[in-house]
């Protein structure tokens, strides 16, 4: 025989065999499903049973953990409560949650028969003790202890057995809460921002801090305030330390985020004077009051900051942040709440204010009158047929017809005050540029701009000097109002 024809056959052979093995392999291969149904049947073996009842037939629950001691009664058909905290909002789920657990407690595996060492096992002096009673009469009385090394399993008794057994540390967790967990820790409702209707209309914030020398309070603007054809940013208006018009942006992040705020947890209800000094509430770090749709009121007073705490975002994972002890009006709990929801602890006017100091509507101006240099500029608007339509203005410059697109580039300008902060010191001289703005209405506004010795820039509405602008502004006006005299193009921009 050939080589050839003994590779073939020798090849043939083995193919052969393993065609063998393969088919000896698959027939004596245990199903999977089979193997799952045995393992899961072997640990039904393993469990113990130790307490197997229905959960809607608790009668009380008494719970002694290393955080608190109480008791959860029935108050009523399929309704739980703890009486120290029952006249505060619950979460009803978190109590079926722990009846539950109480009433399903399957140890896995016994560690030692007729124990009489308990100290070995934590159990002489017991991590957890549970008491529950049922409507039929039947009552467990259960102590739990140290955790097993290595498996992070709990050792557990029962009254009137000697066993110690196993208990997965995963079984019972609900029964280590205190009993704050159990109330509501929303501290002011959410609204959709996709539902117009739920948006809610501030009328009133008032907040107060120790190191702010007046309070900072904003109040929304009455019609007259804001004009016939308003151009406002926001309808609020700051009323203290100064009058001033607000930016809508930073109320997103001072006021509209405050809607949905809610606590990490609650760590007292009905607190005492003892508990109100611990947690910082004998000298407050702040309040603030809000007042929306015209009937709801809150008020909210912060105590101690408190640095590192865990707080479940969206998606139930935690996260470590800082946060401030919490007490709302009303609610006479100590709530836990993130710093990222209290967002006015260090909140400035100069944060909140408008960088313009008014912003009329086109339609409202009868006349604009700026000095600067000494030099008068007076531009005259006249409404056209329609009385509605901007674009229908003409305007006048000293007296004599002029385009009007280069003075609303003008008047744009002028209204560019670049306000920086608030200003509370002493200003004295004369202004170096003054801008009055005539309404139809009759009334008028005064814009005056003062320049101090080391070119500080102080800006003045209606007489109060109470602002920070920009020493360049006074350049920019002085330039561009030229320019307008000249018939030139006007740059707003500086």
């Amino acid at each position: 025989m050939n080589k050839k024809v003994k590779s073939i056959l020798w090849g043939s052979g083995l193919i052969v065999i393993l065609g063998i093995a393969v088919a000896v392999l698959l027939l004596t291969q245990a199903d999977p499903q089979e193997e799952m149904e045995k393992h899961a049947s072997s640990l039904a073996a393993k469990l113990v049973t130790l307490v197997n009842e229905q959960s809607s037939d608790v009668e009380s629950l008494h719970i002694k953990n290393e955080l608190d001691e109480y008791t959860i009664t029935r108050a009523g058909e399929g309704v739980w409560r703890i009486p120290e905290i029952a006249e505060f909002a619950q979460q009803d789920y978190l109590y079926l949650e722990t009846l539950g657990q109480a009433s399903n407690i399957n140890a896995n595996e016994v560690i030692e028969e007729n124990c009489t060492d308990l100290s070995k096992f934590g159990l002489d002096r017991p991590k957890l003790v549970i008491d529950v009673t049922y409507v039929n009469g039947n009552e467990y009385h259960l102590t739990v202890g140290n955790r097993a090394p290595g498996s992070g399993a709990q050792y557990i008794m029962q009254e009137g057995d000697s066993t110690v057994y196993a208990l997965p540390s995963t079984s019972i967790p609900n029964l280590y809460y205190n009993r704050h967990q159990y109330t509501e820790k929303t501290v002011i409702e959410t609204f959709d921002p996709e539902d117009p209707s739920t948006v809610p209309h501030i009328d009133y914030v008032k907040i107060e801090r120790p190191d702010l020398e007046q309070p900072i309070i904003m109040e929304s603007m009455t019609q007259e305030e804001m004009g016939p054809n308003a151009v406002i940013q926001t309808n609020l208006r700051l009323k203290s330390p100064v009058n001033a018009m607000l930016s809508e942006t930073p109320l997103q992040t001072y006021v509209f985020a405050l809607f949905g705020m809610t606590g990490s947890e609650v760590v007292a209800a009905n607190p005492t004077p003892e508990e109100l000094t611990q947690y910082g509430f004998d000298e407050p770090s702040s309040t603030y009051e809000l007042r929306y749709n015209e009937t709801s009121t809150v008020k909210l007073t912060t105590g101690y900051k408190v640095r590192g705490q865990s707080y479940p975002d969206e998606n139930g994972n935690t996260y470590e942040t800082d946060c401030y002890y919490v007490i709302k009006e009303g609610i006479n709990q100590i709530y836990v709440v993130p710093t990222q929801m209290v967002t006015w602890m260090e909140m400035q006017p100069k944060d909140i204010i408008s960088s313009a100091a008014v912003l009329p509507n086109i339609l409202d101006i009868e006349s604009l009158e700026t000095v600067v240099e000494g030099r008068k500029t007076v531009v005259d608007f006249t409404l056209g047929e329609d009385p509605t339509k901007s674009s229908d203005i003409t305007a006048t410059l000293n007296g004599e017809a002029h385009d009007i697109e280069p003075v609303r580039s003008y008047l744009q300008l002028i209204m560019g005050t670049a306000i920086q902060d608030i200003y509370t010191g002493e200003v004295t001289g004369e202004p170096v540029f003054r801008a009055d703005y005539h309404y139809r209405s009759g009334k008028t506004d005064t814009i005056e701009v003062y320049l101090l010795a080391d070119r500080t820039a102080v800006l003045s509405l209606n007489g109060n000097k109470g602002f920070l602008g920009r020493a360049g502004y006074v350049d920019k006006i002085v330039k561009e109002t030229q320019n307008l005299l000249d018939g030139k193009e006007i740059d707003i921009n500086w």
